[in-house]
């Protein structure tokens, strides 16, 4: 042990020396935040009885947490509540074929698959634990026969996904590297295909200025940005103390906005 922590073990109280980590250490922080973040979780996870309760996803049975995110929005439906009206619309187009890029445990694919009887999915996700997660929460919700979950995602794992399909949808979350992915000139097909993207300038700064464009010619663009939780979009039916609901819509995004990009062929 460094001479200098052990000196401090000795000297300092533990409130003391937790306080100096919280100051000096980012990892140590970062751990605290998704600590916090799962304990709030399995209380939301308790108190829903694990089910979604309201958005468009609601009565979707839930695996007990997820990937990447904070489980608690997710229950509540609240997550990504910026989005409610294009998911109608999403669910109203009946798109034949949806792919989902960076798909976590299967959000949005299983609560679409849920709600779109019609539709073959097929989820990309690069992490083996979150593959299993797609497939447990596809099972729980009796529409794995229509989710076909594969791995790392690239231009030619994308142009086979999409073949030939001209009615189709892409969902992409994966932080930053829409720009390598949702690239028309190495994917021809993403020229037929409505796109739905999250945006992470925050995470590699000019993702909006480089895909944006490449989109122009060919579709019709409607930028979303994020916004802070307000107490009345927390769902009735959840007993909690009002003091802690904001905390439990919390997806952990920080101050500054984001964008979603809803992109759809002009033809």
């Amino acid at each position: 042990m460094n001479p200098l922590k052990s000196i401090a073990r000795k000297i300092l109280p533990g409130r003391v020396r937790d306080a100096i980590r919280f100051v000096t250490s980012a990892d140590y922080r970062d751990r605290l935040a998704w600590e916090k973040d799962r304990e709030v979780g399995q209380r939301v996870f308790n108190l829903t009885g694990g089910r979604v309760v309201a958005g468009p996803f609601a009565g979707l049975t839930y695996v007990n947490s997820a990937r990447g995110s904070s489980i608690g929005p997710k229950l509540l439906g609240t997550y990504e509540i910026e989005l409610r009206q294009i998911v109608e619309e999403i669910i109203g187009r009946k798109y034949p074929l949806i792919v989902n890029i960076g798909a976590g445990e299967g959000y949005y694919a299983v609560g679409l698959a849920n709600r779109m009887p019609g539709t073959q999915f097929i989820c990309f996700d690069a992490e083996p634990s979150n593959q299993e997660q797609i497939k447990t929460l596809a099972k729980l919700n009796g529409v794995e026969d229509r989710i076909d979950v594969r791995g790392f995602c690239d231009d030619a794992a994308l142009a086979d996904a999409l073949g030939d399909a001209r009615d189709v949808l892409i969902i992409c979350d994966i932080e930053g590297a829409e720009v390598e992915v949702l690239s028309p000139e190495a994917v021809p097909a993403l020229r037929r295909a409505d796109v739905l993207v999250e945006m992470h300038d925050i995470v590699r700064k000019g993702c909006t200025a480089a895909v944006r464009p490449r989109f122009e010619a060919t579709h019709t663009i409607e930028v979303i940005p994020t916004r802070r939780r307000r107490p009345e979009d927390f769902p009735n039916g959840v007993e909690i103390d009002p003091r802690q609901r904001l905390t439990c819509m919390d997806e952990g995004r920080g101050p500054v906005p984001m964008t979603f990009l809803w992109m759809k062929t002009r033809s």
